[in-house]
């Protein structure tokens, strides 16, 4: 499901799935929370999700996996 989603975004984008690969967090829990915790050693203090449509089910459930699995993480 994110490789399809990576290629479509990339299609919309105009850009090779492998360049926004690098930009976008997609990956499991461990994985985004590894890409966050750079970005904190480096003075973030937050950050904003965007999603890309359609805004469904499947959506809901990402935002919900990534408040569990990944956002206590780096509760202070």
């Amino acid at each position: 499901l994110a490789d399809r989603r990576l290629t479509r975004l990339a299609r919309f984008a105009g850009v090779a799935a492998d360049e926004l690969r690098a930009r976008v967090w997609i990956g499991t829990a461990a994985e985004i929370a590894e890409r966050i915790a750079a970005f904190a050693a480096a003075g973030f203090d937050e950050c904003i999700l965007a999603l890309d449509p359609p805004y469904d089910a499947a959506a809901i459930a990402m935002l919900e996996r990534f408040a569990a699995e990944v956002a206590p993480r780096f509760a202070s």
